[in-house]
């Protein structure tokens, strides 16, 4: 009687705890992703282009944490063509509307496969390049107009004092704490990722509120400070939740958060 035929087992995958929450996340930004494209037309990108680019720039974000350097430019694209639509007059076209439908398969098949340790360059490095082609080259863009749109930004939130979303010392559910930041060496243009990592401070996190920025912000604007710079700041988040949201931002090298007393907040803020 022949011996039955061996069955061949599945190789064993080990999943580290970072690289489950990484995928379990993506996955969900996936089916946000692909819930919102299925009402995608020229004429709604308009009103919806930071909802698509929060999606990208928290996935270039979680792929940087990860090492993954082909998706985290890909992501970072995706996010670039998205801010060209936003703030420089890209107007979306078919070709763009194309390129975001079209990234759902793609990033879905990045995820799949990196789920099982394999990366595949070509085919998103190759998808990377024509979402490149369908960008605003960067030396045609007019930055002016974005910079005094920061400059604004930082005046509605109220830092230095300003009118604004301040720190209220009267809020007992919060805590205060004092972000200390160095930019990566590599960073391209300083005062727009200290920009970036505020914005996102606002809209990931509904509590946070702002007391000082050092160096002072008409300084950050311009440009004179090195690679590092403090934020004194109130929020319900904890020090790991703050830390994680700046790093979504990119371009960092190092962020350390240290819990204050109201009693030390207050001295900081002098």
């Amino acid at each position: 009687m022949p011996a039955a035929p061996k069955t061949q087992k599945k190789p064993f995958i080990s999943v580290s705890i970072e690289k489950q929450a990484f995928l379990e996340e993506a996955r969900q930004l996936i089916y946000q992703l692909g819930e919102k494209l299925v009402t995608l037309t020229v004429d709604s990108l308009k009103d919806e282009v930071e909802d698509y680019y929060l999606i990208f720039h928290t996935l270039k974000g979680n792929s940087r944490m990860m090492n993954q350097k082909e998706m985290q430019e890909l992501f970072h694209a995706l996010g670039i063509l998205l801010l060209d639509v936003k703030d420089f007059d890209l107007q979306p076209n078919e070709e763009v509307i194309s390129i975001l439908k079209e990234s759902l398969k793609v990033t879905s098949n990045a995820l799949k496969m990196f789920a099982v340790g394999r990366v595949p360059r070509v085919k998103m490095n190759t998808f990377r390049e024509r979402v490149i082609a369908a960008s605003i080259p960067p030396e045609k863009k007019d930055i002016s107009q974005q910079l005094e749109r920061q400059a604004q930004y930082f005046q509605d939130l109220g830092i230095n004092n300003t009118p604004g979303r301040t720190i209220d010392f009267q809020d007992g559910s919060t805590q205060f704490f004092e972000v200390r930041i160095v930019l990566d060496e590599t960073v391209f243009l300083k005062k727009t990722r200290v920009y970036t990592i505020i914005r996102n401070l606002t809209q990931l996190d509904e509590s946070v509120r702002f007391g000082k920025v050092t160096p002072s912000i008409d300084e950050l604007l311009a440009g004179r400070f090195g690679l590092e710079f403090a934020l004194i700041l109130q929020s319900t988040k904890t020090s790991d939740q703050l830390k994680k949201i700046v790093k979504y931002s990119g371009e960092i090298a190092n962020v350390t958060i240290r819990m204050v007393s109201t009693k030390e907040a207050i001295s900081l803020l002098k």
